[in-house]
Protein backbone atom coordinates (compact mmCIF):
# COMPACT_ATOMS: atom_id res chain seq x y z
CA UNK A 1 0.00 0.00 0.00
CA UNK A 2 1.62 3.44 -0.77
CA UNK A 3 -1.44 5.20 1.05
CA UNK A 4 -1.71 7.66 -1.97
CA UNK A 5 -4.57 9.70 -2.62
CA UNK A 6 -6.35 10.39 -5.83
CA UNK A 7 -5.11 13.48 -7.45
CA UNK A 8 -8.37 16.37 -7.06
CA UNK A 9 -10.46 16.04 -10.11
CA UNK A 10 -9.16 12.51 -11.19
CA UNK A 11 -12.02 10.05 -12.24
CA UNK A 12 -12.43 6.82 -10.42
CA UNK A 13 -13.54 3.44 -11.85
CA UNK A 14 -16.52 1.81 -10.89
CA UNK A 15 -16.33 -1.91 -10.12
CA UNK A 16 -17.52 -3.96 -13.43
CA UNK A 17 -21.03 -5.56 -11.94
CA UNK A 18 -21.79 -1.55 -10.35
CA UNK A 19 -21.43 0.13 -13.98
CA UNK A 20 -23.32 -2.20 -15.54
CA UNK A 21 -26.32 -2.29 -13.11
CA UNK A 22 -26.14 1.55 -13.14
CA UNK A 23 -25.94 1.45 -17.04
CA UNK A 24 -29.04 -0.96 -16.91
CA UNK A 25 -31.06 1.21 -14.53
CA UNK A 26 -30.62 4.02 -16.67
CA UNK A 27 -32.00 2.27 -19.30
CA UNK A 28 -35.05 1.23 -17.63
CA UNK A 29 -35.84 4.54 -16.58
CA UNK A 30 -35.50 6.58 -19.69
CA UNK A 31 -37.73 3.58 -20.77
CA UNK A 32 -40.75 3.84 -18.03
CA UNK A 33 -40.97 7.20 -19.60
CA UNK A 34 -41.43 6.78 -22.57
CA UNK A 35 -43.81 3.65 -22.86
CA UNK A 36 -46.28 1.42 -20.76
CA UNK A 37 -46.53 -1.99 -21.18
CA UNK A 38 -50.32 -3.87 -22.16
CA UNK A 39 -51.72 -6.99 -21.31
CA UNK A 40 -49.48 -8.98 -23.75
CA UNK A 41 -45.99 -7.24 -22.25
CA UNK A 42 -45.60 -5.39 -25.22
CA UNK A 43 -44.26 -2.02 -24.95
CA UNK A 44 -47.53 -0.31 -26.71
CA UNK A 45 -46.47 3.71 -27.95
CA UNK A 46 -49.10 6.03 -27.88
CA UNK A 47 -50.42 9.55 -27.17
CA UNK A 48 -50.77 9.61 -23.75
CA UNK A 49 -51.96 12.73 -21.37
CA UNK A 50 -48.77 12.49 -19.29
CA UNK A 51 -50.04 12.90 -15.86
CA UNK A 52 -53.16 14.15 -17.07
CA UNK A 53 -54.32 17.09 -14.52
CA UNK A 54 -56.14 18.76 -16.74
CA UNK A 55 -58.07 15.80 -18.26
CA UNK A 56 -58.58 14.27 -14.77
CA UNK A 57 -60.03 17.85 -13.41
CA UNK A 58 -62.67 17.96 -16.57
CA UNK A 59 -63.24 14.11 -15.61
CA UNK A 60 -63.93 15.05 -11.64
CA UNK A 61 -66.34 17.67 -12.74
CA UNK A 62 -68.29 15.45 -14.71
CA UNK A 63 -68.60 12.81 -11.78
CA UNK A 64 -69.43 15.54 -8.97
CA UNK A 65 -72.14 16.38 -11.32
CA UNK A 66 -73.62 12.93 -11.00
CA UNK A 67 -76.93 13.51 -9.02
CA UNK A 68 -76.42 10.05 -6.90
CA UNK A 69 -72.58 11.42 -6.42
CA UNK A 70 -73.13 13.32 -2.52
CA UNK A 71 -69.10 13.95 -3.15
CA UNK A 72 -65.79 12.89 -4.76
CA UNK A 73 -63.09 11.42 -1.89
CA UNK A 74 -60.53 10.85 -4.12
CA UNK A 75 -60.24 10.53 -8.09
CA UNK A 76 -56.06 9.63 -9.18
CA UNK A 77 -55.07 9.09 -12.61
CA UNK A 78 -51.77 6.52 -12.38
CA UNK A 79 -50.19 6.69 -16.07
CA UNK A 80 -48.97 2.71 -14.99
CA UNK A 81 -45.41 3.95 -13.98
CA UNK A 82 -45.73 3.37 -10.29
CA UNK A 83 -47.16 0.64 -8.49
CA UNK A 84 -49.72 -0.44 -10.64
CA UNK A 85 -48.37 -1.98 -14.21
CA UNK A 86 -51.68 -0.82 -16.18
CA UNK A 87 -52.47 3.09 -16.65
CA UNK A 88 -55.74 2.93 -14.03
CA UNK A 89 -58.13 5.25 -12.79
CA UNK A 90 -59.17 4.91 -8.92
CA UNK A 91 -61.73 6.99 -7.67
CA UNK A 92 -63.60 6.47 -4.17
CA UNK A 93 -67.39 8.49 -4.04
CA UNK A 94 -69.81 8.78 -1.63
CA UNK A 95 -73.00 7.86 -3.22
CA UNK A 96 -76.66 8.01 -2.22
CA UNK A 97 -78.50 4.98 -1.21
CA UNK A 98 -80.06 2.75 -3.82
CA UNK A 99 -78.07 4.73 -6.54
CA UNK A 100 -75.09 2.02 -6.63
CA UNK A 101 -75.79 0.64 -10.66
CA UNK A 102 -76.72 4.16 -11.37
CA UNK A 103 -73.73 5.77 -10.67
CA UNK A 104 -71.50 2.55 -12.29
CA UNK A 105 -72.72 3.49 -15.59
CA UNK A 106 -72.56 7.06 -14.90
CA UNK A 107 -68.91 7.15 -14.18
CA UNK A 108 -68.02 4.52 -16.55
CA UNK A 109 -69.71 6.65 -19.53
CA UNK A 110 -67.71 9.58 -18.23
CA UNK A 111 -64.22 7.60 -17.60
CA UNK A 112 -65.22 6.03 -21.40
CA UNK A 113 -66.07 9.76 -23.04
CA UNK A 114 -62.77 11.42 -21.08
CA UNK A 115 -59.25 12.61 -22.69
CA UNK A 116 -57.93 10.55 -19.44
CA UNK A 117 -55.62 8.41 -21.87
CA UNK A 118 -53.70 5.67 -21.71
CA UNK A 119 -56.96 4.23 -19.66
CA UNK A 120 -56.63 0.08 -19.15
CA UNK A 121 -58.34 0.14 -15.75
CA UNK A 122 -60.91 2.07 -13.73
CA UNK A 123 -60.96 0.94 -9.69
CA UNK A 124 -64.54 2.42 -8.14
CA UNK A 125 -65.12 2.19 -4.85
CA UNK A 126 -68.45 3.69 -3.42
CA UNK A 127 -69.46 4.45 0.25
CA UNK A 128 -72.94 4.36 1.02
CA UNK A 129 -75.11 6.60 4.18
CA UNK A 130 -75.02 3.17 5.69
CA UNK A 131 -71.50 3.05 5.81
CA UNK A 132 -71.20 0.10 3.24
CA UNK A 133 -68.78 -0.30 0.46
CA UNK A 134 -69.63 -1.39 -2.85
CA UNK A 135 -66.25 -1.86 -5.26
CA UNK A 136 -65.54 -2.82 -8.57
CA UNK A 137 -63.05 -3.33 -11.02
CA UNK A 138 -63.17 -2.52 -14.62
CA UNK A 139 -60.86 -4.06 -17.65
CA UNK A 140 -60.44 -1.68 -20.92
CA UNK A 141 -57.13 -3.15 -21.75
CA UNK A 142 -57.93 -4.75 -24.81
CA UNK A 143 -60.26 -4.84 -27.98
CA UNK A 144 -62.44 -7.27 -25.82
CA UNK A 145 -63.09 -5.21 -22.64
CA UNK A 146 -63.35 -2.12 -24.62
CA UNK A 147 -66.45 -3.44 -27.36
CA UNK A 148 -69.39 -3.23 -25.07
CA UNK A 149 -68.35 -0.09 -23.99
CA UNK A 150 -67.70 1.33 -27.48
CA UNK A 151 -70.98 -0.06 -28.37
CA UNK A 152 -72.70 1.69 -25.79
CA UNK A 153 -70.97 5.09 -26.42
CA UNK A 154 -68.89 5.13 -29.53
CA UNK A 155 -65.76 5.03 -29.54
CA UNK A 156 -63.20 6.49 -27.32
CA UNK A 157 -62.52 10.61 -27.82
CA UNK A 158 -58.46 9.12 -27.96
CA UNK A 159 -58.73 6.09 -29.88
Amino acid sequence: MTGRRPRAGSRRQLPGSLASATALALVLLVASGCSTLDNGGQASQGKGCGSCAREVEQLRTRITAIPEVRSVHRLDYTPGKSSRLFPTLSLDLYVEEGSVDAVRVAVMKAAWLSHVTPLDEVLLDMKLPTGRLVSQQYTLATEADRKPYADAWGPRPTD
